[in-house]
């Protein structure tokens, strides 16, 4: 019975509560999707604007 009783106060000591988990959570995932979609994006841009200006200058440059 102690030992049940001592799994179970454990159990309720945790580092953190539910909601306080579930934040902290949300906040790392939103961390790591912004630092995601930041490197993402700057090298689809850098990708893009090179195939657009190669595309651009050879039409520029044949005219």
């Amino acid at each position: 019975m102690r030992a049940i009783v001592h799994i179970r106060s454990l159990s309720d000591c945790t580092l953190f509560d539910t909601a306080d988990s579930r934040a902290l959570i949300s906040s790392v995932l939103l961390i790591f999707l912004s630092i995601f979609l930041s490197i993402f994006l700057s090298i689809f841009l850098s990708i893009f604007l090179s195939i657009f200006l190669s595309i651009f200058l050879s039409i520029f440059l044949s005219i």
